[in-house]
């Protein structure tokens, strides 16, 4: 479950997943990425991208571009004017994309993990001569 953080004029979204682990999704499962829904369930509803900025948040999707000291995805965004109560505010303004952001981030680990298997069966094809 990704983490808000504030300080002064700054929030930063701190992803539960490592920048790296995206890029890889990206390359070799992107559907992973992305939250379907609507009637028929094949509706792209939020996506997950890379940016080489300070990332962004909003209804469709999120992109991450720095990270942590260990490796994890963030997204920088700051405030324009202080408000009262910066948790109403975040929420106000990024609920529905965080909302959603949980929800595809719950998803990663079981894609990671048959990218994983798949490229290991692939590697144990390759005979070296």
């Amino acid at each position: 479950m990704a983490k808000v953080k504030t300080l002064g004029a700054s929030v930063v979204v701190v992803s539960d997943v490592k920048l790296e682990d995206i890029k890889k999704l990206k390359k070799y499962a992107p559907e992973a990425l992305t939250l379907f829904g609507g009637e028929d369930g094949k509706e792209p509803m939020f996506c997950i991208d890379v940016t080489s900025g300070h990332g962004t948040l909003n209804s469709v999707g999120a992109e991450f571009g720095p990270v942590t000291s260990d490796g994890y995805a963030t997204i920088t965004l700051i405030r324009a004017e202080p408000v009262a109560d910066i948790k109403a505010a975040i929420v106000d303004q990024y609920g529905t994309a965080l909302a959603n952001l949980n929800e595809l981030e719950a998803q990663i680990p079981a894609a990671l993990a048959e990218v994983e298997r798949k490229h290991a069966a692939v590697m144990e094809c390759i005979e070296i001569g």
